[in-house]
């Protein structure tokens, strides 16, 4: 009996599709990846980045933090919230309409090796995700 090559299921298994899974983890995708990455063992009360563009500021909420920049960071975005619930010191970087490059020129000096929690979410500005979504919520015409 001959055997017939299995396919793997895994969306990751051809190298085409490791270097798009790495893009559109890197570069920009439709809804901004957010990734949580790994903490040190600390106690409560470490410390928090926020990174990101306006899906981590909370732009929609109506309700931003008065901090002297159009970045729309709002106390209900998923990032202030965290951060209260969890006991941590924010360090809130995310921008409204940020971009790969600006997370990357702007943001990421927040960092240090004090930093216990990170978050960040980029791509959509990158992508035209904002003219996607108007051209979708257009009526049929």
């Amino acid at each position: 009996m001959k055997s017939k090559p299995v396919r793997s299921s895994s969306p990751t298994s051809s190298p085409v599709r490791r270097r798009a899974v790495a893009a559109g983890l890197t570069g920009p995708v439709g809804v901004g990846a957010t990734l949580a990455l790994g903490a040190p063992a600390v106690a409560a009360g470490g410390s928090y980045v926020a990174l990101g563009d306006s899906y981590s500021s909370g732009t929609g909420t109506r309700t931003y933090i008065s901090d002297g920049t159009s970045c729309q960071r709002s106390v209900y975005a998923y990032p202030s919230l965290d951060a209260a619930s969890l006991g941590l010191a924010l360090t809130f970087r995310a921008c409204s309409g940020a971009t790969v490059a600006d997370v990357t020129n702007t943001q990421l000096s927040a960092l240090s090796s004090s930093t216990a929690y990170v978050t960040i979410s980029v791509g959509g500005n990158d992508a035209g995700f904002a003219d996607v979504l108007t051209e979708c919520a257009q009526p049929p015409g």
